[in-house]
């Protein structure tokens, strides 16, 4: 953004004059108007980053001026190499429940040894897949048409839900183990903004990413999206249980026979994963 009135304040203006700051700060202030999308830091959060790197900005073209209480806001930050370590507890009675053991792959990943799908040599007649998905979601599949798309170049084929052999599964969850199903392609009933609708099969990664653009999906019965925590909950969207809660004793009764009983509600906000392989 161009800070056009900030830009108009600090003309002719006398840098070392407090006033100039504090007038700076405050037109700048005014004319940042953040943006929201969904995926994105706090509106007010990224307000007050661009204040803090206005200011070290400021506190930079000072240089010498600038007081010595506030100098060193101007210089960069030194961080040292981090170290750290873990220490838990075992109990040797309870071998090999809590006995420390090597992951079978460390040596492997440690050393770079460890082979992936991308180390593997290509392999004669392979070919490269990539997703259709929705850009839409709480929403229905109204038409799906591939017929451009095939006729592209090293494109070889489209695979939907109805591709699923008779008998198999259109989940990928397993189940089994307390996870609720989740389609693999979908179905008709869009969930979300980027589930899987179909699959472009292609001689090259470069083809089958093309072709996908190609791919014309129109959509109905579309509702309002549920962003927040609270949207969901207003609209009763919940996800399946996928687990069984675990009890101990009789809870109910002590909770209705306690003295006081006090109510309350714990919101834990939501921050970006630190990912520790490239994803």
């Amino acid at each position: 953004m161009h800070a056009i009135k900030t830009e108009a304040f600090l003309s002719g203006k006398k840098l070392t004059d407090q006033n100039t700051l504090k007038g700076a700060l405050s037109a700048l202030e005014q004319e940042i108007v953040p943006d929201s999308p969904p995926a994105s830091s706090s509106k007010g959060y990224r307000k007050s980053l661009a204040l803090s790197l206005f200011y070290k900005f400021y506190l930079t073209v000072l240089g010498d001026k600038a007081s010595a209480r506030v100098k060193s806001a101007a210089e960069p930050f030194i961080r040292a190499v981090s170290t750290g370590s873990q220490s838990y507890d075992s109990h040797s009675k309870e071998y090999p429940l809590t006995q420390p053991m090597t992951k079978l792959a460390a040596k492997l990943q440690t050393s770079g040894e460890a082979q992936y799908v991308s180390d593997i040599p290509i392999q004669g007649g392979e070919l490269y897949a990539a997703f259709v998905v929705s850009t839409k979601g709480n929403c229905k599949i109204d038409s799906l048409d591939a017929s451009e798309a095939l006729k592209l170049p090293g494109v070889v084929k489209y695979i939907t839900v109805s591709d699923i052999p008779k008998g198999g599964i259109n989940n990928f969850m397993p189940t089994s183990f307390g996870f609720a199903s989740e389609e693999i392609f979908c179905s008709g009933a869009v969930a979300y903004a980027g589930q899987a609708l179909g699959l472009i099969i292609a001689d090259t990664q470069r083809h089958a990413d093309e072709a996908v653009k190609s791919v014309t999906v129109t959509y109905k019965e579309q509702k309002p999206p549920l962003l927040t925590i609270n949207e969901a909950v207003a609209a009763k969207s919940f996800f399946d249980p996928q687990a069984k809660p675990l009890k101990k004793g009789d809870p109910d009764t002590a909770i209705k026979n306690s003295p006081h009983i006090v109510q309350g509600a714990v919101s834990t906000g939501p921050q970006y994963h630190f990912h520790m392989e490239t994803q």
